[in-house]
């Protein structure tokens, strides 16, 4: 009987694992988000929540900013985009 139990222990402990495999290989394989290529003209600086909206180098657009919320301004400060 001890060696039934150990047996179901071990399947289950099996089907927990292909779970978890799965996920992470399906979480992995997700489709790289498609930019638009074009840059703003005047680009002053960015922000991102997780620097604390310290003044950070601007990428193009919003699109390939590293995270969402962050802000891209011009040259005056006026805000171009905000991340989503």
């Amino acid at each position: 009987m001890a060696s039934a139990a150990y047996s179901f222990r071990g399947l289950g402990f099996c089907v927990v694992l292909i779970l978890v495999c799965f996920v992470a290989v399906s979480e992995s394989q997700r489709p790289p988000r498609a930019c638009p290529e074009f840059c703003y003209a005047n680009l002053g600086y960015m922000t991102c929540p997780e620097t604390r909206n310290q003044h950070l180098t601007p990428v193009c657009n919003c699109c390939m900013a590293p995270a969402a919320g962050c802000r891209i301004y011009n040259n005056t400060g006026g805000l171009l985009c905000t991340a989503t």
